[in-house]
């Protein structure tokens, strides 16, 4: 079986993430993570709950153009 892909992200919001993850794990569990550690901590949470938060937000986003499209028949003029 295949192993799902992570979802790309900037360098520079892989730093800010990896930072986050590092500064959870010694708040709240009294454990430090290397680098290494909460990039592999952050690959394998995109690659098994991303798609799942990705698709809340296409979801979110059709809602939206619905209501925003069922808005624009109210322009319709006889």
């Amino acid at each position: 079986m295949k192993k799902p892909t992570p979802l790309p992200l900037p360098k520079d919001r892989r730093a800010e993430i990896r930072l986050a993850l590092q500064a959870y794990f010694l708040d709240e569990l009294e454990m430090e993570l290397s680098d290494l550690q909460a990039d592999l901590f952050l690959d394998f949470l995109a690659t098994t709950i991303g798609n799942h938060f990705y698709n809340l937000g296409v979801t979110d986003t059709i809602a939206a153009i619905k209501d925003k499209a069922s808005d624009l028949v109210l322009l319709l003029r006889d």
